[in-house]
């Protein structure tokens, strides 16, 4: 059965995340408007719209702990912001067609990021510094994923392969 509709972006829905956001059930969205929007999911009610990309939203993730809210698309910029009142926001440009694919180390300390190009970027959430950066596909990486310690990245890509990558303990 339906539960919850969100509305109110205003062309297509790429992605949405959901996780809980100081204690509340939320879900976070981000669209080929530009925005990303992160509403309650128990009651619908829109907490922030997020602006300040140039392009599609084609990717949406909460940290596990909710205070993270990363989004990226087609303007080649990943966007961390707290989810807070009042907290800031750090834009992390990278020179790539497009990003696809992010994912928050289990301690949100790291943010891996896949793009149109094949690559994926680690970096560090606190400051944007890419503490890692590879070759990942031949083709679009389609998906990340960290694994529940932190210690491995696991992605696919559009060139039919998935793999597995040892990230630790050489993140920064």
């Amino acid at each position: 059965t339906l539960r919850r509709r969100f509305t109110g972006h205003s062309d297509w829905v790429w992605s949405v995340h959901a996780a809980q956001v100081d204690g509340a059930p939320c879900a976070a969205s981000g669209s080929e408007d530009g925005t990303v929007r992160l509403w309650r999911s128990d009651t619908g009610d829109l907490v922030r719209e997020y602006a300040g990309h140039s392009g599609k939203v084609l990717v949406v993730r909460l940290s596990a702990d909710g205070s993270l809210l990363a989004s990226a698309g087609t303007d080649s910029a990943i966007h961390v912001e707290r989810t807070g009142r009042g907290r800031g926001a750090r834009t992390m440009s990278w020179q790539t067609p497009a990003i696809i694919a992010l994912s928050f180390s289990p301690d949100g300390d790291h943010l891996a990021a896949g793009s149109q190009d094949g690559t994926i970027q680690l970096r560090r959430t606190s400051d944007g510094v890419v503490v890692r950066s590879f070759r990942a596909h031949s083709g679009q990486v389609r998906s990340v994923e960290f694994s529940a310690d932190g210690s491995l990245l696991v992605s696919s890509g559009s060139d039919h392969v998935a793999t597995i990558w040892r990230v630790r303990p050489r993140l920064g």
